[in-house]
């Protein structure tokens, strides 16, 4: 019990305590906002590949499709 009081102690007064407090909660705000951005892209990322590969798989059936009319 005594550490946690040096501790609190050693922040300073309750209005610097509330500060730095406030500051850190801001930073956890951002952070989130960041990993959110990051995993938004990450799946539209990833949607984009899966649209592409079924584009591209759909293109080589209809060329063989189209080759083989020409017979």
């Amino acid at each position: 019990m005594r550490e946690y009081l040096q501790i609190i102690r050693a922040l300073g007064p309750p209005e610097k305590v509330k500060e730095k407090l406030a500051g850190i909660d801001l930073l956890l705000e951002e952070r989130k906002r960041r990993v959110w951005l990051l995993s938004s892209i990450k799946t539209v990322a990833s949607w984009a590949a899966v649209v592409a590969a079924g584009w591209m798989a759909f293109k080589g059936v209809m060329v063989e499709v189209v080759s083989g009319m020409g017979k």
